[in-house]
């Protein structure tokens, strides 16, 4: 995990590894649990919103970089949001499969 620079003293940085999909980041280790709302930040990088949000009312900096960032404004990552809902449909999947192969026909 990058180190996280001054700021609230709480972890931030989303990253996972779900079903094997290394580097893919949906997990928020704030919230510890897959993002629900992801949002692209000024640094470009994919956060929680209810996490960042908080970081935000604390700390004007990035958490992945420290630099001040330019503007507070969030942006819906639709692309990551489909992404882990496309995941969690797979993961859905996989599970009753493994069901009802357990139990036979």
């Amino acid at each position: 995990m990058s180190k996280l620079h001054a700021g609230p003293s709480w972890p931030l940085h989303p990253r996972v590894n779900l079903q094997g999909h290394t580097g893919l980041q949906v997990w928020s280790s704030v919230l510890q649990a897959v993002m629900q709302d992801p949002v692209i930040a000024a640094d470009s990088h994919t956060y929680e919103r209810a996490a960042i949000k908080a970081w935000l009312e604390q700390c004007q900096k990035s958490p992945v970089t420290g630099q001040q960032l330019k503007h507070t404004r969030l942006v819906n990552n639709f692309a990551i949001k489909s992404v882990i809902s496309t995941l969690q449909n797979l993961q859905t999947e996989d599970f009753v499969r493994r069901i009802l192969n357990a139990f036979g026909d």
